[in-house]
């Protein structure tokens, strides 16, 4: 077991203290004792840094790997997870580490590094956690390159780093670093996805032509012997009134939060009171164990029959029962909570954090339908893409669900293995409860926040292109296993499956995410009311079959 598996492993079961807690001990070591150490060690043993360094590296390296667990984002910025990096260098500086005498040794060291540095680029994943134990190999591969150059002689590796344009890019690198990532976000932002192949070289070139410009005209000037700026004075003073104008502008737009207005107009657009009120349900289904019924959908003068159980995304499809409730004349519960999928016994970590899927409500939920024997049917919907996989679609990052075990704590199975035991345990439940179970499979994920961009092509002016959608083909290679199970599901527990995607494809086999100039998606994943509503033939012929005695 890796050593980050391992202290998540402890705090998964334990919960011995909260990552909150634990990294601000280390902030507060790092900064109000660490300083006062220096000093005794610097006053009554001069030149005897390695314990201290040792001291401070292993104590910031322990951080780190915790705290990659606990706050992921937190501890890649922060200098105290980060400071057993620098200190590597810091070591090789002191020269407490003996000098390389024989360029045999100097290869050996310089290969071993270049090896850790390739193993990282080649096999970590979005899935990595970083930085902790998982920074060692790119530090420890980078400090062995540095440290094959001592003695005096040299390497394959140095030699390869000594050409010329090995050594432009080094000059550069600043810049590099600088532009790339800009250069990346603004364009995805403008075209909308993932790019291409073609699209990340183009990126690369301008980078290095930017990044040329900036080493000629911005970094060298400023560094030079005549630099654009001679007073120090006026320099730092110009420096710092644009820090401060760049931080007024982001305190600004972070206290407004964000650019509200932007929300306003996209609000206006969508226009969604039935997705509004379905959050308002979703506080009242929460207090089942109180007593309290659900909200009832559908026609209000006959008894409910049904419930639709499961999370957001049954939550948007409430519109499409609905309606169908109401032409058949029928009545029935919604018993729906954000990541909460219908299923018994199972908990969810969501990212770095455990996040219960609240289990007893689940269990709240079955214990409600035992108590009400007029419920005959329950509709059981979900995101069952994300349970499976783990992560949503076209996300390289992000949100990131994996499936426990509340039976047996058990975090080693695969999501889908985990899914299935799930949703079959709640199937048999409902079955021996003598209820038919519906399960509504799950419509494509897009990849995109479909009302955002709708918001910004219109602002733009650019089209809404519908070349930018995933097609269904993606969508079922994606769900082999959730197909699967579905159709496992259907043979031998009788279940009936209902697809609301079959409606939401086109004839060349794109998903389809408007109809009739109106938005059939709100976001990336969740169905409009209109969008609801558009699938609802889907559920026509089952509601006939509930509606004849």
């Amino acid at each position: 077991m890796g050593l980050n598996n391992l202290i998540k492993e402890i705090y998964g079961s334990n919960n011995l203290l909260p990552p909150q807690f634990v990294i601000i001990f280390f902030l507060f070591l790092y900064i109000a004792i660490f300083p006062i150490l220096y000093n005794i060690f610097n006053r009554f043993s001069k030149n005897q840094y390695l314990p201290w360094l040792l001291g401070i590296g292993l104590i910031s390296l322990f951080a780190s790997i915790y705290g990659a667990y606990a706050n992921q984002v937190t501890t890649f910025y922060l200098v105290p997870t980060r400071a057993w990096e620098l200190l590597f260098g810091s070591l090789l500086s002191l020269g407490v580490i003996p000098t390389l005498q024989s360029n045999v040794q100097r290869n050996f060291f310089s290969i071993a590094g270049i090896g850790l540095i390739v193993f990282s680029v080649g096999f970590y994943t979005e899935a990595t956690l970083f930085p902790g134990a998982s920074a060692l190999a790119p530090v420890l591969g980078a400090s062995l390159i540095i440290y094959s150059g001592t003695g005096g002689g040299s390497s394959l590796i140095s030699r390869l780093l000594s050409l010329k344009p090995v050594v432009y890019i080094g000059l550069i690198s600043y810049s590099l670093y600088l532009w790339h990532w800009p250069l990346i976000v603004f364009t995805k932002y403008i075209i909308f996805r993932e790019l291409t192949s073609f699209e990340v070289t183009g990126i690369i070139l301008a980078t290095f032509l930017i990044s040329a410009f900036s080493l000629q005209f911005i970094e060298q000037p400023f560094r030079g012997r005549e630099p654009i700026i001679h007073d120090r004075k006026k320099l730092f003073a110009l420096s710092a009134m644009v820090m401060i104008i760049a931080s007024i502008i982001g305190n600004v737009i972070q206290f407004q939060n964000g650019m509200s207005y932007r929300d306003n107009e996209m609000q206006a657009i969508m226009n969604d009171p039935v997705w509004d009120k379905a959050g308002e349900n979703e506080k009242i289904a929460a207090k089942l164990r109180e007593g309290i019924l659900p909200a009832r959908i559908g026609e209000k003068s006959t008894t409910p029959s049904f419930i639709l159980w499961g999370d957001s995304h049954a939550r948007a499809l409430i519109p499409a029962i609905s309606l169908q409730a109401n032409l058949h004349g029928l009545s029935g519960f919604i018993a729906t909570q954000s990541s909460n999928a219908p299923l018994l016994g199972m908990d969810g970590i969501d990212g770095n954090k455990i996040v219960e899927m609240q289990h007893t409500y689940n269990d709240d939920v079955i214990s409600f339908i035992k108590n009400h024997p007029e419920i005959k049917t329950v509709f059981l919907a979900a995101i069952w893409e994300w349970y499976s996989k783990g992560i949503h679609f076209g996300k390289a990052d992000g949100r990131i669900i994996q499936l426990r075990d509340m039976k047996h704590a058990a975090v080693s199975s695969s999501n889908q293995a985990l899914l299935t035991l799930g949703l079959t345990r709640t199937v048999d439940t409902l079955i021996n409860l003598g209820r038919k179970v519906v399960i509504v499979s799950d419509v494509p994920e897009i990849g995109y926040n479909a009302l955002r961009i709708y918001w910004l092509s219109n602002k733009i002016g650019l089209p809404f292109s519908h070349t930018i959608l995933p097609s269904m083909a993606t969508y079922r290679e994606r769900n082999k296993h959730v197909y699967a199970m579905l159709h496992e599901l259907s043979l031998r527990r009788n279940v009936t499956i209902i697809y609301p995607e079959s409606l939401l494809v086109d004839k060349k086999g794109q998903t389809i995410i408007m109809a009739n100039n109106k938005l059939l998606y709100r976001d990336s994943h969740h169905l409009s009311s209109y969008g609801a509503e558009f699938v609802s033939p889907v559920f026509d012929e089952l509601f006939k079959k509930i509606a004849t005695p």
